[in-house]
């Protein structure tokens, strides 16, 4: 996935839900909501639980390098919330499901390598949190599975190409030099092992 999906959720629902940049973003941006009326939509993720972290190398698309591939696999919580201070948000709440239920949001999550898992049970009622202003607002939480990759090319210095290994008995463990002691690096005949 080359993006959050906090990011493709708010691809989702613009597209979706036919609001532009200045109606729907990620939260935590110290945006204020702006004056007037119509909806606005804030999305975050609120936790990340991760399943599996790995790394592994390959060759560079030239074969002249290594290249390490690093992933992480999550379950994240997304939390959605919309605002108006007028009826926007109460008249269109429904639209953030069907939004991320559309044919739209199948392509994107296929695209970005995560999947949002089946539909939450229910919408809170938060408008109370916006004190004396008494702004409508409705939170509801998703749940996500995410799968997160970057490659990074690793300079010659970077990986292990020259190995020393030795081979040692009983009469030759504690002695400075092996049994058996060999070099295997780059120019190294393997004899098709490798």
């Amino acid at each position: 996935m080359e993006t959050l999906a906090e990011q493709t959720i708010v691809d989702i629902l613009g597209n979706q839900m036919d609001l532009d940049s200045q109606r729907v973003w990620i939260r935590d941006q110290n945006k204020k909501i702006p004056q007037g009326d119509g909806l606005f939509v804030i999305v975050g993720m609120i936790s990340s639980k991760p399943f599996s972290v790995n790394k592994y190398s390959t060759p560079t698309d030239d074969d002249t390098g290594l290249k390490e591939i690093q992933t992480v696999i999550a379950q994240e919580q997304i939390q959605i919330d919309i605002i108006s201070r007028n009826t926007d948000a109460i008249t269109r709440r429904y639209e953030i499901l069907t939004a991320l239920n559309s044919t739209y949001a199948v392509q994107k999550m296929e695209a970005g390598n995560f999947k949002i898992f089946k539909m939450p049970t229910a919408f809170l009622n938060a408008s109370e949190a916006e004190g004396g202003s008494r702004i409508n607002r409705f939170s509801v939480t998703v749940t996500a599975h995410v799968w997160y990759r970057k490659e990074i090319e690793l300079a010659s210095g970077d990986f292990y190409n020259d190995f020393d290994t030795r081979v040692d008995d009983k009469e030759t463990i504690d002695e400075a030099d092996g049994l058996i002691e060999f070099t295997i690096d780059e120019n190294t005949d393997l004899g098709g092992l490798a």
